[in-house]
């Protein structure tokens, strides 16, 4: 949701009652002890790169999504706002 709200795919809103379902779930709603850069890595040999650029499936609101090129360094930003170094 971090990811689709930086880019301005969803409101804050979603992102906002996202977390709190998450929470409710006892689902982790930070990362913590992971490394970007290993992270973008490993995500650059996932299934979802297709002509080498990495694909994300962001929800646009509760129950829909879209599939997006997301750029290197909006990945690595993302990871940093939601609490990794």
């Amino acid at each position: 949701t971090t990811m689709a709200l930086r880019l301005g795919i969803c409101s804050d809103d979603i992102m906002i009652r996202q977390a709190r379902l998450f929470t409710r779930l006892g689902l982790p709603t930070r990362l913590s002890q992971l490394d970007p850069t290993e992270i973008t890595r490993v995500l650059e040999s996932d299934k979802k790169v297709m002509g080498g650029e990495v694909h994300f499936v962001l929800p646009e609101s509760m129950g829909s999504v879209r599939v997006q090129k997301v750029e290197r360094q909006s990945i690595v930003t993302a990871l940093k706002e939601m609490g990794l170094n």
